[in-house]
C-alpha cells in the first residue's frame, strides 16, 4: 500500500488486478494491515499516512460491468470469504444485490490531486509500466492472480441487469468515461 523509500501510495480497489500489482510491488512496500485495510480508500490512507501527502499516488479502475462479472465469478470460488451458491445465476446475483455488489470505484480515489495516476484494468500492463517508471522500480510482467474464467462481460447481461449496474455505478461510468 505504501512505500516510504519510493514515495508512493497505492490505493487498491477490489477486482482491478490489485493482487497481481501487489505481488510485484510488495518488495518495495511497507504496510501494516492491523491498522488499515488493504482496500482502504484514499481518504482513510491519507489520514493514517499523513506523510503520503507529497507521495505519488495511484490506483486502477475497471469497467463496472466487467468488474461486477468478475466479482460474481470470484464469489463462486473457494478463495472467496463469503462464497455464493454455485447455482445462483448472474442475473439473480445482480437482482438480489440490486447492482450494489461492490463499492463505487470513484469513492476510493476521492481526494486524489495532480500528484496521482489512475490506471485502467483495460490497459493494465502499459499503465503499470508507466507507474514503475515513475516510482523508479524495474518493470515486471504482471502475473495472473485471482483471474476468473468467463466470456466477455457483454455476453452475460440483458437489458435489465445492464441498466441496474448503470444506475448504481453511474458515478464511475461518468467520471471514468466507461460505457457498456
Amino acid at each position: 500500500m505504501i512505500s516510504h523509500s519510493h514515495k508512493f501510495l497505492f490505493i487498491q480497489i477490489p477486482k482491478t488486478a490489485t493482487s497481481s500489482i501487489h505481488s510485484v510491488l510488495a518488495p518495495h512496500m511497507e504496510y501494516d494491515y492491523t491498522q488499515i485495510s488493504r482496500h482502504a480508500k484514499y481518504s482513510e490512507a491519507a489520514e493514517f499516512y499523513p506523510e503520503s501527502k507529497n507521495y505519488f499516488k495511484f490506483s486502477f479502475v475497471r469497467n463496472p460491468w466487467d468488474r461486477l462479472l468478475s466479482f460474481y465469478f470470484f464469489k463462486k470460488t473457494d478463495k472467496a470469504k463469503e462464497k455464493i451458491p454455485d447455482d445462483l445465476s448472474f442475473k439473480n446475483f445482480i437482482l438480489a444485490a440490486n447492482g450494489q455488489t461492490a463499492f463505487n470505484q470513484k469513492s476510493y480515489v476521492d481526494g486524489f490531486d495532480e500528484n496521482c495516476f489512475i490506471g485502467r484494468f483495460e490497459n493494465l500492463q502499459d499503465d503499470f509500466d508507466k507507474i514503475c517508471d515513475t516510482i523508479g522500480i524495474p518493470k515486471n510482467k504482471l502475473p495472473l492472480t485471482n483471474a476468473t474464467d468467463h466470456n466477455h462481460y457483454t455476453e452475460y447481461y440483458d437489458e435489465e441487469t445492464r441498466e441496474i449496474v448503470a444506475k448504481h455505478h453511474a458515478r464511475d461510468i461518468e467520471y471514468f468515461g466507461y460505457e457498456f
